[in-house]
């Protein structure tokens, strides 16, 4: 009987054990997916990052990549254009084309 209850003892502390060593497990992964959630929050957001890109990028870039200019005319070497479009509007669209081409790489 008292064998017994000595096997008992040690199965119950080895059951304890391993139940100690998972708790420890899963506080240290509490701990480190805590931590990525800090990390995640101080980055900004994709929109943001993507906004500012697109500005950034459009000033760069807008006499290039101007949408709403339109040219009326070319009568020997003398043209008129016109600026359908103002540059928001412009940005705007930008903006909209990014965030669909991202959600397309996205859902690949």
């Amino acid at each position: 009987m008292i064998e017994r209850n000595k096997s008992t003892l040690t199965h119950v502390d080895n059951h304890n054990e391993r139940c100690n060593n998972r708790i420890k497990e899963l506080e240290a992964l509490i701990r480190k997916q805590a931590q990525q959630i800090e990390e995640l929050e101080k980055k900004p957001e994709l929109n943001v990052v993507m906004d500012n890109f697109i500005d950034t990028w459009f000033e760069n870039n807008k006499d290039s990549t101007n949408l709403g200019q339109i040219k009326l005319f070319d009568i020997m070497g003398w043209s008129k254009t016109v600026d359908v479009m103002p540059d928001e509007l412009e940005k705007h669209i930008y903006k909209k084309m990014m965030r669909i081409i991202i959600s397309f790489i996205k859902s690949l």
